[in-house]
């Protein structure tokens, strides 16, 4: 690694993403109210506002969308 990248400093809720990305997996959280993914991490889902969310590793597969 370039000696002047940056590395992100986790926090305690970030903490899951980033040990998932050093074992190589990709895991985000799933809000157990409302099935919704959520990725940046957050305290609440983005969807339904609920606090019952879940760290899960993604499958890999999905749809990208930018503009």
């Amino acid at each position: 690694m370039d000696a002047k990248t940056p590395l992100p400093t986790p926090t305690t809720l970030s903490r899951p993403h980033w040990d998932g990305c050093r074992e190589g997996v990709l895991r985000v959280q799933r809000c157990d109210a409302c099935g919704h993914h959520v990725f940046i991490p957050r305290p609440t889902c983005t969807k339904c506002l609920s606090e019952d969310l879940t760290w899960v590793e993604s499958t890999g597969r999905g749809t990208l969308y930018s503009y």
